[in-house]
């Protein structure tokens, strides 16, 4: 397997695309800075104790507060605030029943964003801290000494173990990432002795700055995501702004100088997400239904609760004894149902309904197949035992908003039945279609579009406008059509 990471911004947008053997498996649009809170620490106030629910709000100062569960609760995280360790005291600790055991209104605690607000839902936070690197992940209040489970060579295991036993000796625990598995033992102990520089730091600013403020922000995702795509199967990272080429060039070559050989500068006149047909790809994101090649599809349907993805045999007849023909359609579905799960970013409670079939060992080939894909996939996902002839449920991490909510909005003309793209989607795509045009070939481009789109090409994407425009030595010419749908416009050349 190769992989390829395609980097292009508009406006102040970076939009990513991550390509696996010629297929589109992620997408991640974002600020060059980032807006995501995931993975930042704070020092928050309690604002106000849920006994109910066994849970809290915590003051972070972001416009909305964090909301804390009983289990996601270390109590031993409150004496790092005011004693002189920097790790987890001696002693065993017991967890509290009930949120009013380790919390008060008013109290002042440490906190980490593990899931960003998702629509109406508050940043989930928790007390049980990490820092992630490139080959380690420290966990300063939990003592724990683990080795990714992808790392399958005993040997290696059993060394990596050793060597975070000697590191760590009670300050917390350790977790060695797939990443680490060839890497030398000069190279951990470097990164390992680094987080917990970053720790310490942490704690400084925790015990002289007052409640609520941010004592630790995450890396972009730009950066984040480049440092958790980087191993032996990544080709090159591909980015076609000379501005945000030279960013990274400068983070990568002061943080990490040997991930500087993948960066390339792309400067074919063609887009760049033209060149890989993302734009293809974006266009059927929100749609449920997904063919395959055998003629077989998928229906997937997003709810609050749960998603639900159906295999349907559609146009796919077979060839041999039914049985069989069911076998290899589930088969083939499996790969594209873990494709649609990471490039949709689904998460939660994932019910996928194979096509019923009445053999073990098939059913046993099919489960092996679908672990098989989930080993790709970057976010901790797990297989339920079944229960079901044809039933199989997954729990997948969820840290972000999935995709769907991401680059879509509630439709304004059905009351909100369905889903369509955001107006800045189809400003994505007026803008890569002029980027299109031969140079000279017309004097003026007319758009027309809803006012929200048009209203974001005068504004987020005037700067990138204007060059296009330079570019293809013609005009652009916006016109406003409120009939028109959020996601439909009209391109006309003069």
């Amino acid at each position: 397997m190769w992989r390829e990471v395609l980097i292009t911004q508009l406006g102040s947008e970076v939009l990513v695309a991550v390509v696996e053997d010629d297929r589109l498996v992620e997408f991640h649009a974002d600020e060059p800075r980032g807006s995501s809170l995931l993975g930042n620490i704070y020092k928050g106030r309690v604002k106000s104790i849920l006994p109910g629910m066994d849970a809290a709000f915590i003051d972070i100062g972001e416009p909305q507060d964090g909301f804390l569960y009983i289990t996601d609760v270390r109590p031993v995280v409150a004496r790092l605030l005011y004693g002189d360790t920097d790790g987890l005291p001696a002693g065993r600790w017991r967890r509290p029943q009930h949120i009013g055991e380790a919390l008060h209104e008013g109290d002042e605690v440490l906190v980490q964003v593990k899931r960003d607000p998702i629509q109406y839902k508050a940043p989930r936070v928790s007390t049980k801290i990490t820092l992630t690197g490139t080959y380690l992940v420290y966990t300063p209040v939990q003592p724990h000494v683990g080795v990714s489970s992808r790392i399958t060579n005993p040997q290696r295991r059993q060394h990596l173990k050793a060597l975070g036993r000697a590191w760590v000796a009670g300050r917390g625990g350790l977790i060695f990432r797939t990443a680490s598995a060839a890497i030398p033992d000069e190279t951990l102990e470097q990164e390992w002795r680094s987080l917990q520089q970053t720790w310490q730091k942490v704690l400084r600013l925790a015990r002289s700055h007052p409640a609520p403020c941010l004592l630790y922000r995450e890396p972009p995702t730009l950066l984040r995501l480049i440092r958790d795509l980087v191993n032996p199967g990544l080709r090159r990272i591909w980015v076609d702004s000379p501005n945000l080429y030279r960013w990274l060039q400068e983070q990568l070559g002061e943080h990490h100088p040997e991930w500087l050989p993948y960066l390339q500068l792309y400067t074919d006149s063609s887009p760049l997400f033209y060149r890989y047909q993302i734009h293809r790809e974006l266009q059927r994101i929100l749609k449920p239904r997904v063919w395959l090649k055998s003629g077989a599809y998928l229906v997937i349907n997003q709810t609050e609760a749960l998603v639900a993805i159906d295999v349907n045999t559609g146009k796919n007849i077979g060839l041999t004894d039914f049985q069989d023909s069911v076998f290899r359609v589930n088969l083939e579905a499996v790969g594209e149902i873990v494709r649609q799960i990471r490039l949709r970013n689904l998460g939660g409670l994932i019910l996928i309904d194979f096509i019923d079939m009445t053999s073990p060992e098939h059913w046993q080939k099919l489960r092996e197949a679908l672990e098989a894909e989930l080993k790709r996939d970057r976010m901790r996902t797990y297989i339920l035992p079944q229960s079901s002839t044809s039933l199989v449920l997954l729990t997948r991490q969820k840290a972000q908003a999935s995709l769907l909510h991401h680059l879509g909005q509630v439709c304004p003309r059905c009351h909100g039945r369905a889903f369509v793209y955001s107006p800045r989607v189809t400003a994505w795509e007026i803008i890569w279609k002029l980027s299109q045009i031969k140079k000279g070939l017309f004097q003026r481009a007319v758009v027309r579009a809803h006012p929200r789109v048009t209203e974001l090409l005068r504004g987020t994407y005037r700067e990138h406008l204007r060059s296009i425009c330079r570019q293809i030595r013609a005009e652009v010419e916006l016109r406003e059509d409120g009939n028109l749908a959020w996601e439909s416009y009209d391109l006309t050349f003069h």
